[in-house]
């Protein structure tokens, strides 16, 4: 029941119809939420929770912009890395777990940069920094997929991108970005967007170092 319900909320969160979208951030959100406690053995409820959320995420106003799942939203970062812990060999929630990542650190860059993630707060920004090392265990992984590598690098590169304290970068953690990225252009060097996104992170880890 959680799987088909997860996956038929995924659809609906897919619409661009702006009434269907605000409606369902009110309703679903909740539901969905429940979807991701569970721990199945092949992740198949929780790739579709994933994807629905994915989806509200991109609706006016977003998950972390919304009061009524505030709540949930500041912790779901954790939550989404711990699901892809678990499913390592999944490439479908690394996929998605990765895009959802990358959403939700563009949502808190920007209520930073307009003096609303106060609520969240600094740490969050180091959670992410985490995040990223669970976000190259993916590209190890399944260094073959040319989508979860696009996905991943562009995710890293926000990363660098996202606090204006990239200093905070320069630890080894800066260097197993840098060398993923790297990685990633080498065996993906047809794909345009792992390229530009790569020399964009080069470009400002460059400037700190």
């Amino acid at each position: 029941v959680q799987m088909y319900g997860a996956g038929a909320l995924s659809c609906l969160c897919a619409s661009e119809r702006h009434a269907v979208q605000v409606r369902l951030v009110q309703k679903s959100v909740p539901c969905i939420f429940s979807a991701l406690e569970l721990e199945t053995n092949d992740g198949c409820v929780e790739v579709w929770a994933i994807r629905a959320l994915y989806g509200l995420s991109l609706a006016p106003g977003g998950i972390m912009q919304s009061s009524i799942e505030k709540s949930h939203a500041k912790h779901l970062p954790l939550k989404i890395s711990n699901i892809m812990s678990r499913h390592k060999s999944n490439v479908d929630i690394q996929l998605w777990a990765c895009r959802l990542q990358w959403v939700l650190l563009e949502e808190l860059t920007d209520q930073s940069q307009i003096g609303g993630a106060q609520e969240y707060g600094n740490p969050a920004f180091t959670i992410f920094l985490d995040i990223a090392m669970v976000v190259i265990n993916a590209m190890v992984n399944h260094r073959d997929d040319e989508m979860l590598q696009e996905v991943a690098c562009g995710f890293l590169l926000s990363v660098i991108l996202s606090d204006a304290r990239v200093e905070t970068l320069l630890s080894e953690k800066l260097q197993i970005i840098s060398d993923s990225i790297l990685n990633s252009m080498k065996c993906h060097p047809t794909s345009a967007t792992i390229q530009l996104y790569g020399c964009r992170a080069i470009i400002n880890i460059c400037k700190v170092c």
